[in-house]
């Protein structure tokens, strides 16, 4: 009998460990918020377990902190995500954090686009 509450016991802890039940777009751990420009922001978040263990895994959405809320990407704490505002158009990259030439994924917003999708007031 204490061998099989042994077994129990060791396949959940196993279990929990290996199935991840995190949800990628979780909003519900907020870590910071950081402003970029043009009225936009970065809302950083951890992700979390089923178990509730941080993952050493965030999400990143971009913000007017009022109308609407992208989710940009996941990622890990071997990479991180760079913005950079440039005039009418906003670049993202999804970089590795010990060899910064190595860039996972690329994407481009110009304001406009942003202005007119979300209805939204970027300056």
């Amino acid at each position: 009998m204490k061998k099989a509450i042994i077994l129990l016991i060791v396949f959940f802890i196993v279990f929990g460990f290996i199935a991840y039940k995190g949800n990628d777009k979780s909003k519900s751990h907020f870590i910071t918020t950081f402003y970029l420009n043009n009225n936009l922001y970065v809302e950083k978040f951890e992700i979390y377990n089923w178990l509730g263990n941080p993952l050493g895994i965030y999400s990143d959405y971009l913000t007017d902190s009022i109308y609407f809320r992208k989710y940009i990407d996941t990622y890990n704490d071997y990479s991180f995500i760079s913005y950079n505002c440039s005039k009418d158009s906003l670049y993202i990259k999804l970089v590795n954090r010990e060899d910064t030439t190595k860039i996972y994924k690329k994407e481009a917003y110009e304001l406009d686009s942003l202005k007119r999708l979300y209805n939204i007031s970027i300056k």
